[in-house]
């Protein structure tokens, strides 16, 4: 007697489309594997107009040998950072570890803190303020991430304040460890 192999998708991603909130076509969530010591990209995947997550070739249990596997998965972002000091909208997702033909369900964070900035006064016009130039001081700059994974930068500079939309001035910036009546 002969039986037809089953073969089941390792990873399908969905995300429905009304907690889709800022994932757009075009984006890509990068998932890793734990090998021996590290973790390696498993599959890319890219978030369609048809609110799916697809990648060019699909993964099946029968190809992994590790049981349960160990997953990360990353968000690329879709924009620079709005200046040089501040940090890209990174989106990482926690550890998971997976036992064979089990979902793998990421939760996603923002790395960065958005710091909203809105001027105003009594003594400066709107255009005055407009003008201006916001500086977050001596903040720790130059965070990236590597395989899913934060690394903090240990550049200390001024942090500007993205100026192009006076209606959302903002800066996003890698955590701080900031002592009680610091900045």
């Amino acid at each position: 007697v002969m039986t037809e192999a089953q073969y089941f998708d390792i990873l399908e991603v969905a995300t429905p489309p009304s907690e889709s909130y800022g994932v757009e076509p075009g984006d890509e969530m990068v998932v890793y594997m734990k090998n021996e010591n590290d973790y390696q990209p498993l599959r890319t995947f890219t978030y369609g107009a048809d609110d799916r997550w697809t990648t060019p070739s699909p993964l099946y249990w029968v190809d992994i040998v590790n049981d349960p596997i160990e997953l990360r998965a990353s968000l690329t972002p879709r924009e620079p950072a709005a200046h040089e000091t501040q940090l890209p909208d990174i989106i990482l997702a926690q550890d998971l570890s997976v036992r064979r033909n089990r979902a793998a369900n990421f939760i996603f964070n923002h790395v960065g803190s958005r710091v909203v900035v809105e001027l105003r006064s009594t003594v400066y016009s709107q255009e005055e303020l407009n003008a201006a130039t916001i500086l977050l001081p001596d903040y720790f700059t130059g965070g990236r991430e590597e395989n899913a994974t934060f690394i903090p930068g240990n550049t200390r500079q001024n942090v500007i304040v993205d100026r192009t939309n006076p209606q959302d001035q903002f800066a996003i910036i890698q955590p701080q460890a900031i002592s009680p009546g610091g900045n």
